[in-house]
């Protein structure tokens, strides 16, 4: 990922305005673990089709760094009707310790998706806790 986050920092700096470059040099960043910078970079993207992804992945920044209010934040912006959406909001209420009401997010995320083996893994998961 490290060679992935130099050549989309590259064509960022060569087409700053081409918000999908900016969006998989943030992705890239995250991936190497260097969190900060990905936020920094994700937060220039102004791109409408790209915001319910931009979100996602800020959420998902952010529960990396466990920060679950932030994480929720970003959550929140997402799109109801995405099932990332419940999903990422389930993983927030099972970090924080709430399993009821994460698992209630699961089997949401479950009817909505269909059969989902990491679904189930956190259904599992909640059940257990």
């Amino acid at each position: 990922f490290t060679q992935a986050a130099d050549a989309y920092e590259q064509l960022v700096q060569i087409s700053p305005e081409i918000d999908d470059y900016k969006f998989a040099f943030g992705q890239s960043l995250y991936k190497c673990g260097l969190n900060d910078e990905a936020l920094r970079v994700l937060n220039q993207i102004e791109q409408p089709s790209l915001m319910n992804n931009v979100r996602k992945l800020q959420a998902a920044i952010c529960y990396a760094k466990e920060d679950t209010k932030a994480s929720q934040t970003y959550i929140d912006q997402c799109n109801d009707d995405d099932p990332d959406t419940v999903i990422n909001t389930g993983c927030v209420l099972y970090k924080e310790g709430k399993y009821d009401e994460a698992l209630k997010c699961f089997t949401k995320a479950q009817q909505l998706t269909g059969y989902n083996s990491k679904v189930w893994y956190n259904i599992a998961l909640c059940i257990m806790n």
